[in-house]
């Protein structure tokens, strides 16, 4: 059920008026249940038995850590979660990766290798998101930062949360467990702003990412045969296609959430303004990178020891995100090529500009100049680790990168590759005008303050823009595969 149908939005009035009419706390829990599970089962029934397994071993684990002290059987009861629940994780998203790459391995020693049987295994959709969210939580109960629930009605609809479920944003339990276990009141002002919000994440979706990725797809499925640059291009389209369609899916999610009286955490902030690559990540996939510092690089030491500590961690952090975005190994290289200048800037006297540079951006109008090329330098960095992301290989990453240096020629010009190139220019160069003016608000049409007519013109447009423009064909997320 993609979040961009009628389908969605018919299942979404139906459960948010049923929801509303409940008065009992877990009843509505209960209910919240049930609409989740059918929205999961839209996808594939089947699957809804691992995320009550998942629910099942860590809110056992979680109870049964409340209820000792002895350091031993509380490692013991953490150790049994993780390896659970990362043993489902592995099997279903890692298991071909892992044995290819034995395979490739043995092939290159010259060893004989053993013959397997593909096993045509389905990745889940959302088990990488629903799996951190859940370890989030014993984790959490084993270091003594939330207490363990006992109400596993409570527990199930936060980890099952149908707004946020299949893409996030990954939840804490102490945001979102928190509001699920306390009663709920409609909010006239929250549940409005909901709906501006779904309706600027449906915008970025079908008006802008569904509709630039036409070029996209044609320049990477086959960029031995096009020209560098468009493939240059379409890496500066894949750069917008990414962040319109994640950032879109994750306002819907926390719109349709505050509908059910639920706040969710912010995914994204503005982050292709970022002057430097560690802003951008304190800006991007908010949810999963503050995943990944707290659960993997603070316990691996972080800034507690000395530099190479410190690198390691770190390293080890986006290498194993990059892994988490998908079982191939151009996501490892884009995870490293994303971690370097973080690397880089850890060295000493890397940190600080020099005194020089500070007394010449002192400045106002050089302050600006140089916060420009600060963005536009980050930016660029951000364009060349997304082509190893969106490529299908490393090698075909590696031979994107040399065409667009080489300028080499392609079969076909690039307005054969995709229509109306020119107005998905100008719907770009929009898009960045409207979120650079309102970088202060969630979203641009926050508490948009125009008077009523022209609130409703603009609502009607937008409306228009996504009828005629946007919903062309059904096209699900990109995180989806994650």
């Amino acid at each position: 059920m993609v979040f961009t149908t009628l389908t969605y939005f018919v299942f979404v009035t139906v459960v948010f008026t049923i929801y509303w009419s409940i008065r009992l706390r877990t009843a509505q829990n209960i209910f919240l249940i049930l609409a989740s599970f059918i929205f999961y089962a839209w996808w594939d029934y089947r699957f809804i038995s691992l995320i009550f397994l998942s629910s099942v071993v860590d809110f056992i684990v979680g109870i049964g850590l409340s209820q000792t002290e002895k350091q031993f059987t509380r490692k013991c009861l953490l150790f049994s979660s993780i390896i659970i629940n990362l043993s489902i994780l592995c099997i279903f998203k890692y298991f071909g990766f892992f044995l290819d790459s034995l395979i490739a391995l043995l092939t290159f020693l010259k060893l004989p290798s053993p013959n397997c049987i593909d096993l045509q295994i389905v990745l889940p959709i959302g088990i990488s998101f629903y799996t951190l969210q859940t370890m989030s939580y014993t984790i959490d109960v084993y270091q003594k930062k939330i207490h363990a629930t006992s109400d596993f009605v409570a527990y199930l609809a936060y980890v099952s949360f149908f707004p946020q479920l299949v893409a996030g944003p990954i939840e804490r339990a102490g945001n979102l467990l928190s509001q699920i276990s306390e009663n709920r009141t409609f909010d006239t002002a929250v549940a409005t702003d909901g709906i501006r919000r779904i309706l600027w994440g449906i915008a970025k979706k079908t008006i802008i990412a569904n509709n630039i990725s036409q070029l996209v797809d044609s320049c990477y499925a086959a960029p031995e045969t096009v020209s560098g640059n468009a493939l240059l291009l379409a890496t500066f389209f894949f750069s917008i296609q990414i962040y319109c369609d994640f950032s879109g899916y994750s306002d819907i999610a926390i719109g349709t959430a505050s509908l059910f009286g639920i706040k969710l955490m912010e995914n994204f902030r503005y982050p292709y303004f970022s002057t430097r690559i560690d802003e951008f990540w304190r800006r991007w996939h908010i949810s999963l990178s503050t995943w990944f510092r707290d659960y993997v690089y603070i316990p691996l030491g972080g800034n507690r020891y000395g530099l190479w500590r410190r690198q390691i961690s770190v390293v080890a952090a986006f290498l194993l995100s990059g892994l988490w975005h998908g079982a191939s190994w151009h996501f490892v290289v884009w995870g490293l090529i994303c971690v370097i200048p973080l690397s880089i800037r850890r060295l000493p006297g890397m940190g600080r500009p020099s005194v020089q540079m500070d007394s010449i951006t002192q400045h106002s109008g050089t302050r600006l100049f140089f916060s420009v090329i600060k963005v536009l330098k980050t930016y660029a960095y951000n364009c060349f680790s997304w082509i190893f992301f969106r490529a299908v290989s490393t090698e075909d990453a590696i031979r994107i990168i040399s065409r667009i240096i080489s300028g080499s020629p392609g079969s076909k010009p690039i307005m054969e590759l995709t229509s109306h190139l020119h107005v998905k220019l100008l719907s770009v160069v929009a898009f960045f005008v409207i979120e650079f003016s309102n970088q202060t608000k969630l979203h641009p049409l926050e508490r948009l303050s125009w008077p009523t007519p022209v609130r409703w013109v603009a609502y009607t447009v937008f409306l228009w823009l996504i009828i005629s423009v946007g919903i062309k064909e059904t096209e699900t997320f990109i995180y989806f595969q994650f």
